[in-house]
């Protein structure tokens, strides 16, 4: 029973502590949730430690009866008792146990030693109550009895904290020319949030209210308020009573403008120059945020010529009878530096040959501020790391600066075995088993395997982006793919390879070439064509493709920024020892633009065309089909969007003519889609919502694309479709696992035809665009 119990306590200790404090009961002194703040305390007093190292363990002997210490010779009749010592115990044993033992010891201002004095022990059960008030158990309350030993008395303290308040709601009172959300930027307190389980919203700690009236002074002054005043700060109970309101009392002052403005010292451009660049002079509202920018624009006009200690020094004087400031500002650039050591620190798992090779400082090279930008990029478009830093760290010699590089890896691997749902298809079963950096090597392996009534596909892809430590690129895959179209099915076998090389930086073209055997199963109406002209059946595909990609994004898995523009021609026949000939042009354009609060618009434009150079029909393998789940029209069936075409029997020309849709020879697509910033709504794996709206089309030999010149309403299959394109909307919502999100999809045809259902659910695995 007494295991039961201890094991009882310890998993509700593990599922509801409350947020720490440099002083609470859990962890060790600096490892807290909270950085430390310095509220004032009486002095330590001699400590009777009993921790048994283990925090949890620790919590729970305080509810154990604990044994008095060593006592002197008995008292004498009429002698006075003197205090032997202080212990706690715990009413509320969760939230009481919220600071350690050894710091409710040192809140006990009663000197041990000397005569019980119930006035002073009176002020320690109220300085203890308060402690707990300040960090925000506003209903704590601490009561103090005497155990009488023969030799003296033990005080004992009984601590009720009660339920941790949430901070609710932060304010500025008495501001007029800057708002409360300016001026509570970079606070520790913050308010809670619905998605606030990763940091420290709603924690309320009295100790840090000095630290945030700096900060708002500051604020203050980066929006030219250089007068203005913090008087106070005072935190109590929302109306509700289930939070804590924190308000700030700040009194503006008036706005301060530029007086005189001295640039001198080590100026990188001619005076006119160096004062453009600085964005600030005489009569500008002296917001220091802008002069400090400013600054910052000129001193990396030096660190970019590898002065790696350029530094300014700024004084100030200040005119309070009519709101101005005199400004002076040297700039001081220092010798040039080289690089002397890179270190590497965070990779964990990736080789430090794989940082390096995307680095743009090099040990012995100049220094250069954009070199430690542009090593940033690099690293980070790689898709291997979560977060990049490049910092420079002076030394004791001024003309050699050492780098450090600091990474937060992704997650290498993925591994999944999921079902999704595409209308049209079905259940789908999806395996996956793939590494972003298999061995540490940066090399990208993929294993998957699809399995529908539609579709049946395996295949392994590898790539070495930077083969050998070079700029060439390698990758390549084997593969076996069966796909059920609406009138017939192919089965392809086959591998392919591929060499790429940068142009210029984010400019890659690329050749490849790839070798598969393609097999035509005779489905319904199209069955006596199987093995004719643009029916291909046991024939080889040889392909060799040509591409160039320009990608300015800032990240390939999760790109927020930039664009990508990719074209490609591919070409199949004898030359490529193909059995049938086709030549295929495609291109792609894709943007994002980050917007405020994180939100992200992006849109993906692709179009193709298809052709025989033989001049005969052009091969069921390479047309085109629209609907399903991504980069297609979504809220239509996989693969129903296909213009219709007329078959005659191949042996008997002038006998009845057949109907079926085959693909189109051109298509085009649009998807354009608004995007939430991550929401924690699990603590590892967030998500992200989004909202939609697609259009495109694809076209047969005797269309023109977008039925041109007849484009505004034309029909297909008695739906009149506005430029010639089939639109849906829809949301969603996903979830940013590394590598591999998973997306649920809700969407709705808006140029329906009578087979299309009014609303369509996607399940499906991968980033869209």
């Amino acid at each position: 029973m007494l295991l039961t119990a201890v094991s009882l306590s310890l998993a509700l200790l593990l599922t509801q502590q409350a947020p720490t404090d440099p002083s609470t009961a859990t962890g060790t002194e600096g490892s807290t949730a909270e950085p430390s703040a310095p509220p004032e305390q009486p002095p330590p007093q001699p400590q009777q430690p009993t921790s048994t190292g283990i925090p949890l363990i620790d919590r729970l002997l305080q509810k154990l009866p604990q044994e008095p210490p060593p006592s002197g010779p008995p008292l004498q009749p009429g002698q006075p008792r003197p205090l032997l010592g202080v212990q706690f115990e715990l009413e509320d044993f969760l939230n009481a146990g919220y600071f350690r033992d050894e710091t409710l010891r040192s809140f006990v201002r009663h000197p041990v030693g000397v005569t019980v004095d119930p006035a002073i022990l009176d002020d320690d059960a109220r300085y203890i109550a308060q402690q707990y008030r300040d960090r925000g158990f506003l209903k704590a309350r601490v009561r103090w009895s005497l155990d009488q030993t023969p030799s003296g008395d033990i005080a004992v303290f009984s601590i009720y904290a009660g339920t941790r308040a949430q901070l609710r709601t932060i304010e500025v009172v008495g501001n007029r020319g800057v708002t409360d959300e300016q001026l509570l930027t970079g606070l520790f307190h913050r308010p809670t949030a619905l998605f606030a389980l990763t940091d420290r919203g709603g924690v309320y700690h009295a100790g840090y209210l000095p630290q945030d009236m700096q900060t708002i002074a500051k604020n203050y002054a980066d929006h030219g308020y250089l007068g203005a005043q913090v008087k106070g700060a005072r935190a109590y109970s929302n109306p509700e009573g289930n939070g804590i309101v924190l308000r700030f009392d700040a009194e503006d002052g008036p706005l301060y403008h530029v007086g005189t403005l001295v640039l001198v010292g080590d100026l990188p451009l001619p005076p006119e120059g160096s004062m453009r660049v600085l964005g600030v002079g005489p009569g500008s509202p002296a917001e220091m945020a802008r002069v400090n920018a400013g600054v910052e624009r000129l001193l990396d006009l030096w660190r970019n010529e590898g002065h790696a200690a350029a530094r300014a020094v700024q004084s100030q004087r200040l005119h309070e009878k009519d709101a101005r400031v005199d400004l002076l500002i040297r700039l001081e650039k220092g010798p040039v530096a080289r690089v002397g050591e890179v270190r590497i620190s965070g990779n964990t798992f990736t080789a430090n040959h794989v940082v390096r090779r995307d680095l743009a400082v090099r040990e012995g090279a100049i220094y250069s501020l954009r070199g430690l930008r542009k090593s940033e990029e690099r690293l980070l478009y790689t898709g291997l790391f979560q977060k990049v830093t490049l910092k420079p760290v002076l030394t004791a010699d001024p003309a050699v600066v050492d780098i450090e590089v600091e990474l937060v890896e992704q997650q290498s691997w993925y591994f999944s075995i999921a079902p999704s749902w595409f209308p049209g298809e079905g259940l789908i079963g999806v395996g996956l088993l793939g590494f972003s950096n298999f061995l540490g090597q940066g090399w990208r392996v993929n294993a998957q395997g699809l399995v529908s009534l539609r579709r049946q596909t395996g295949r392994v892809d590898f790539e070495d982006p930077r083969l050998l430590d070079t700029l060439l690129s390698f990758g390549g895959n084997v593969h076996r793919d069966r796909y059920v179209y609406p009138s017939y099915a192919l089965t392809r076998t086959g591998a392919a390879v591929a060499l790429g090389y940068p142009l210029i930086e984010r400019l890659r073209l690329s050749s490849g070439y790839g070798m598969e055997r393609v097999d035509m199963e005779a489905i319904g109406p199209v069955a006596p064509y199987a093995g004719a002209p643009g029916f291909p059946s046991g024939q080889r595909r040889g392909v060799v493709h040509f591409e160039a990609v320009f990608d300015q994004r800032d990240n390939i898995l999760f790109p927020s920024r930039g664009f990508y523009v990719a074209s490609r021609m591919d070409y199949g026949g004898p030359l490529a020892l193909g059995e049938y000939s086709f030549v295929t042009l495609s291109g792609n354009f894709r943007f994002y633009i980050p917007l405020p609060f994180g939100f992200v618009v992006k849109d993906n434009v692709a179009g193709a065309f298809t052709v025989n150079p033989g001049g005969g029909p052009v091969p069921v393998t390479e047309r085109f089909y629209e609907g399903g789940p991504i980069q297609t029209v979504r809220g239509y069936n996989f693969q129903s969007i296909s213009p219709y075409t007329e078959l005659g029997d191949p042996y008997d020309p002038a006998g009845p003519k057949i109907s079926a849709p085959l693909g189109g020879v051109s298509r085009f697509v649009n998807n354009l889609e608004v995007e939430t910033p991550p929401i924690p709504v699990m603590p590892i794996v967030p998500v992200k919502l989004f909202a939609f709206m697609d259009a495109g089309n694809t076209w047969s030999e005797k269309e023109r694309p977008f039925f041109f010149p007849n484009m505004v309403l034309p029909k297909r299959e008695g739906v009149d479709l506005p430029l010639g394109l089939f639109y849906s909307v829809g949301v969603g919502m996903m979830v940013v696992s590394p590598l591999f999100p998973l997306r649920f999809e809700f969407s709705v045809p808006l140029t329906r035809r009578p087979q299309d259902e009014p609303l369509n659910f996607f399940l499906s695995a991968g980033s869209p665009f």
